[in-house]
């Protein structure tokens, strides 16, 4: 396996750069355009001299609010990932969809995986565009073909906002759609990293009514007013922003998730997710947390010693960008020391293996892929591991004393609720948790347009005696 990048800026001679790149025109080879910039001409025509040059390679991309080349961070760059391979073979499948539609997101991903998966497939990559996508149900319909096979990719972003993030297929520029690379071989070893990077916060929360990815109430309130009563009025005018930087966080198969609303609906308070959320699920807002970052890290970077690896592909979350870049640009850099590393930051990334079956994250996902016969396991220094920027400290102690509070304050609550709802003698609950319930169940049954039924049982003659003596006592 042969790579190369080629970082393009304005005024550059494409051709030029890619003659001096030797990249053997084959099928075999996938180019992967990472760009900072989201004109549709621009792109275009850039693609345009991508095929005249390598009229048999595979080109895929999207646009990003960043690029990663080699370690560092850009804004203004388009990046030309080049992979060689020599014993592993490349299919590209896509399609495109009204962005204004609601797609069968499942079905689609059925088909897509059904087209260039084959017996040897040894990973998938998957970019997509346009925010109407279900991005887990995506992920889901890929899987289910080929449940054996680890899936990587990310989904499109722009850098301004109001812009749509862009797919790029051979010498097409899509809004809406999605491409999925399937690149088979006995020869190729994939293994797939992710870094955890928030901590919950406040107490959970019930979602009340959501369909599929759209979320509608939580704890029977609309999803919009839940954000504007925790996170402040002032989100109201950029609620998507502040969706990117405080996701929900929820529990599943004991590993935690993290959702991204990416669309508010202003006339009825819902809220569209990449991700789905059920009914009966608890989540709580996330914050992100270097600490746990640093840990995770760690643990990538052991991981990374036992495998093989000839290049990286990271996609970071675009909420690294916002607050932590510092810590992930030295994340970065230590990556840059085993392999060379390449990628972008994105508002989700696909992420699945056979026992890692979450779908979709919104993180930090470390890919790491090589071609060919082992080689002598990567060995790094401790200065390697630990060598991190002063503000580290800083970020350590902010995240601590947020993580404090906020349990502090979850104890006190928890403290007050259950002096609001039981009686302090017989720890049971009293009337004013029976009314609350009673209010919910009542709810339920309207929204739900179903009969409710209540039944009343004296255990005991509890009631009786409670009425004859208890206001004695």
């Amino acid at each position: 396996m042969k790579t190369s990048t080629i970082e393009l800026r304005p005024g550059q001679d494409i051709r030029r750069s890619l003659y001096d790149a030797e990249i053997e025109d084959s099928a075999a080879t996938l180019i992967q355009l990472f760009s900072g910039s989201t004109s549709e001409a621009g792109l275009k025509a850039l693609l345009r001299v991508l095929h005249t040059v390598l009229p048999q390679s595979q080109i895929v991309g999207c646009t990003a609010s960043a690029v990663i080349s080699n370690g560092g961070i850009h804004e203004d760059l388009v990046l030309l990932n080049i992979w060689q391979f020599e014993s592993s073979s490349v299919s590209l499948s896509w399609a495109s969809f009204a962005s204004e539609s609601n797609p069968d997101s499942l079905s689609l991903g059925h088909t897509l995986a059904r087209q260039v998966a084959e017996d040897d497939t040894q990973l998938l990559l998957c970019y997509s565009a346009g925010d109407c996508l279900n991005a887990e149900d995506l992920a889901r319909g890929l899987i289910a073909f080929v449940p054996n096979t680890p899936l990587g990719g990310c989904i499109a972003s722009a850098r301004q906002s109001g812009q749509q993030g862009l797919v790029c297929i051979g010498q097409r520029v899509e809004a809406a759609a999605a491409v999925v690379v399937a690149i088979a071989g006995n020869e190729l070893s994939v293994n797939l990293h992710h870094s955890k990077d928030w901590m919950m916060l406040g107490t959970p929360m019930e979602v009340t009514s959501s369909e599929g990815n759209i979320l509608r109430e939580i704890n029977d309130t609309p999803a919009q007013s839940v954000y504007t009563r925790y996170l402040g009025e002032e989100s109201c005018y950029d609620l998507e922003a502040a969706c990117l930087r405080f996701p929900l966080l929820l529990e599943r198969n004991g590993r935690v998730l993290a959702r991204l609303g990416n669309h508010v609906d202003r006339r009825d308070g819902s809220i569209r997710f990449w991700g789905n959320l059920a009914p009966g699920e608890k989540v709580r807002f996330g914050l992100l947390n270097p600490v746990s970052a640093i840990d995770d890290f760690r643990k990538v970077i052991e991981s990374l010693e036992n495998h093989r690896c000839e290049v990286l592909l990271v996609f970071p979350s675009e909420a690294r960008k916002l607050m932590m870049q510092s810590l992930t640009e030295d994340e970065l850099g230590r990556l840059q020391e085993i392999a060379g590393t390449q990628g972008i930051f994105t508002p989700g990334q696909y992420f699945y293996g056979p026992d890692q079956p979450d779908f979709l994250h919104y993180s930090h996902v470390v890919i790491s892929i090589a071609e060919g016969n082992p080689s002598e396991p990567l060995t790094l220094t401790q200065t390697g591991l630990d060598a991190f920027s002063p503000d580290t400290l800083e970020m350590r102690a902010i995240s601590h004393l947020v993580n404090t509070t906020a349990r502090e304050l979850e104890e006190a609550n928890q403290s007050l609720e259950k002096q609001a709802n039981t009686d302090q003698l017989t720890g049971i609950y009293n009337r004013h948790k029976a009314g609350v319930v009673l209010d919910q169940e009542y709810r339920r049954a309207q929204r739900y347009g179903r009969p409710l039924s209540l039944i009343m049982i004296d255990i005991d003659d509890f009631k009786q005696i409670n009425d004859h003596f208890g206001h004695q006592v």
